[in-house]
């Protein structure tokens, strides 16, 4: 294999292993661009940030409230990763375009990029636990539908629908 072959295999197999971890950490990250740099200084979750998927399900202020300290207390951390995964993907596009290619560096850079993803993974899981406890059973009862319904909706159980 010459060089430029072990140069694209390298980069769509660190692609292929960090989208899927990606998507399931942060949704908003949708590709290069990605919907995260259109929020700017609003942070993770939009103008308000408050989660997505509590919309339509009624929060009395209180629960509101104590939602958006579980999402304000977590922002920091949440950056910080996202900083370092995305730093991470830069520093590896940079070596393999540099010509001074170094496997163990770019596999180095791939796993701090993948652990910073999974740690993102980690910090929405545990906080989507913490907000889920805030709710009523009735609204939980209602997420889960809704979270059910998303899933039928959606091809193979991984994809998209196709529009």
């Amino acid at each position: 294999m010459n060089k430029h072959t072990v140069t694209r295999l390298l980069i769509a197999s660190s692609i292929a292993l960090a989208v899927p971890l990606a998507a399931h950490a942060d949704p908003m990250m949708d590709g290069w661009g990605g919907r995260m740099h259109r929020h700017g200084a609003h942070g993770m979750f939009g103008a308000d940030d408050f989660p997505r998927f509590l919309r339509g399900l009624n929060l009395t202020d209180a629960q509101r409230e104590k939602v958006k300290t579980i999402v304000q207390a977590q922002a920091p951390a949440m950056q910080e990763k996202a900083k370092e995964a995305r730093n991470a993907r830069m520093e590896l596009w940079s070596l393999s375009t540099s010509g001074q290619y170094d496997e163990a560096k770019a596999k180095s850079l791939a796993d701090g990029g993948t652990k910073a993803m999974a740690e993102i993974a980690l910090m929405r899981a545990r906080s989507g636990s913490q907000i889920y406890q805030v709710l009523t059973p009735e609204q939980q009862t209602q997420l889960k539908q809704r979270m059910e319904s998303f899933k039928s909706r959606r091809v193979d159980g991984d994809k998209p629908p196709r529009s």
